[in-house]
């Protein structure tokens, strides 16, 4: 983590008119999301051997799992609408969120979508939900899930956008862990980097009227929140009784010892973990 936190401050220097790609900085977005998401997470997988890939869940979802993605991607996009909004309105001098034009041509909107949808939802659930969740769930499943998802707002190096990204960890630690593929959290982020950027600047417009469409937009984003959970736990309850009468063990589950400590305070103040807070909060300052 501390490499590729690293390597993202670095990558925010780069002129794409000095690398001789001004007319294309999309591409320059490509390269740069594979030398700092994709590299370091290959390199560290093969440091742990052959075998580390079986703790990864690289596996496909099944067909019945669909239903509890689309649940998922609907509350991702309205849960992070939401907190969008909520934060807007608190705070309306925040810049507005990234959104693609329409406009754009074939190719420029085809190299946009690559950029900002597909390459951050391969490479960062390979590392967030793949790598970090596989290394701490030696501590325990819920201290992964939370410190996967700190981790990964924490890589946006965006300090307006921190429950954002925090609440979207959240949710695709839910969809990895029901569906038990890395694959199907890829494709809910896939889709809901789609969503996000096509709909933030619709957002932040509904926010700057001062005319109370904000407040009604607020209350539909609560509602379909509300019942898409809903219908997300009742049907992740359906598909963990599934296993269950299947006889599907949960790899991720640890028998602990007799009086054995949790181990969540020793994981936040090893050295590294402690660098990498540091590093952050130093380059958040720079960066701001």
């Amino acid at each position: 983590m501390i490499v590729v936190l690293t390597l993202l401050a670095v990558s925010g220097t780069v002129d794409p008119a000095k690398v001789g790609m001004d007319e294309n900085p999309y591409l320059v977005s490509v390269i740069i999301q594979l030398i700092v998401y994709a590299l370091p997470t290959i390199f560290f997988c093969r440091m742990r051997g052959d075998k580390y890939a079986s703790r990864l869940r690289l596996r496909l979802f099944r067909t019945n799992h669909l239903f509890f993605m689309l649940l998922s991607l609907i509350a991702m996009i309205s849960g992070s609408a939401l907190i969008n909004l909520m934060l807007y309105t608190a705070f309306p001098e925040r810049n507005a969120g990234m959104s693609v034009s329409l406009s754009l041509g074939g190719t420029e909107l085809l190299f946009a979508v690559i950029a900002f949808a597909i390459l951050p939802a391969l490479t960062e659930e390979f590392l967030f939900r793949g790598v970090i969740l596989a290394e701490y769930e030696s501590v325990s499943v819920p201290f992964a899930v939370v410190l996967s998802s700190l981790l990964f707002a924490m890589m946006h190096l965006n300090f307006s956008q921190l429950p954002v990204y925090f609440y979207c960890g959240i949710m695709l630690a839910i969809v990895l862990y029901t569906t038990r593929s890395l694959f199907a959290p890829m494709l809910v982020h896939l889709l809901n980097n789609i969503a996000t950027l096509l709909l933030d600047r619709f957002v932040y417009n509904v926010a700057e009227n001062t005319e109370g469409r904000g407040v009604l937009l607020s209350f539909i984003l609560l509602c379909v929140l509300f019942v898409s959970l809903i219908l997300l736990f009742m049907e992740a309850q359906r598909i963990y009784t599934g296993y269950g009468i299947t006889g599907v063990p949960s790899p991720h589950v640890r028998v602990r010892k007799k009086n054995e400590p949790l181990g969540a305070i020793d994981a936040l103040v090893t050295p590294p973990f402690v660098a990498f807070v540091i590093l952050f909060i130093v380059i958040s300052l720079v960066k701001k």
